[in-house]
């Protein structure tokens, strides 16, 4: 039984295992359908306006090392669009170069063609057990043809074992872009697994990249050719106290949210990590 209520244990009457659930689905079976028609419309359907950006709240701890010139880990996790030579070394320059004082170095964590599928298995080996204090989550490509239910399962997977390990390390979910997401960019939404990502980053409190959301204009804004990323670096500093047995921030004191009322403080040491 879970000890905390996360976002797809308040939307379920009874939880499903994530490696039996993963395992249906690789396996073709429709067993795990039924869980679609236990989520409300806009969680099992979400489409989500694109921004540039949602703070949320922020990347704190991060920051602070990175201020007091302390050594500083970045894990980039994701599929090809970031194991190739582009938004991850060169997002890893600009720290560098902003930060002179601190030492930043990266964990490269991308595999071509994998989503949050994999990653929620390979987190604790590829990403955990090399200390981060940032991890750059990029898997809304990859995860284009999942259904919602299992990017909710694997990607809150990923989050919880992530603040489990340590409720001190950043999570920021990055969107990238593929050929057959552009319409739906440009009409003003993130495709579906972005808008599902994004239901999941509402929740746990965790700040967003779009990285196309260039493609609503058929040219750049005056407004927007000046931005430059990352942008975090002008979003707030919001303390967070992590919850070292759910992995969950807990507020002093809790809004409501789309999903009902907020979890109530762990009082077990057992949490809703996938394999648990």
């Amino acid at each position: 039984m879970c000890c905390c209520s996360g976002l797809v244990c308040e939307l379920t009457t009874h939880s499903f295992r994530l490696t039996a659930a993963l395992f249906m689905t690789w396996a073709g079976s429709t067993v795990a359908a039924p869980l679609a028609n236990t989520l409300p419309p806009e969680l099992a359907d979400p489409s989500v306006e694109a921004v540039e950006s949602h703070p949320r709240q922020g990347l704190p701890n991060f920051f602070a090392k990175l201020k007091q010139g302390k050594d500083v880990r970045i894990a980039y996790f994701g599929g090809s669009i970031t194991a190739q030579d582009g938004w991850r070394p060169k997002t890893l320059k600009w720290f560098q170069e902003q930060y002179p004082n601190a030492k930043v170095s990266e964990i490269n964590a991308a595999i071509g063609g994998t989503g949050s599928d994999l990653g929620v298995f390979r987190c604790g080996q590829d990403v955990l057990a090399e200390h981060p204090d940032l991890v750059f989550e990029e898997f809304a490509v990859n995860d284009g043809g999942a259904s919602p239910e299992q990017i909710y399962r694997c990607m809150e997977g990923i989050v919880r074992q992530t603040w489990r390990a340590n409720p001190e390390t950043d999570i920021c979910f990055v969107y990238t872009l593929a050929g057959n997401m552009l319409e739906t960019l440009q009409a003003g939404k993130y495709p579906r697994a972005a808008s599902a990502m994004e239901k999941l980053a509402d929740f746990y409190g965790i700040p967003s990249i779009n990285r196309p959301q260039w493609c609503r204009w058929p040219a750049p804004t005056s407004a927007s050719a000046g931005a430059s990323f990352p942008l975090p670096i002008t979003w707030p500093s919001r303390s967070r106290t992590g919850c070292r047995n759910c992995g969950r921030p807990h507020p002093a004191q809790p809004s409501p949210s789309v999903f009902g009322a907020p979890p109530p403080a762990c009082t077990t040491s057992s949490g809703r990590i996938a394999g648990s």
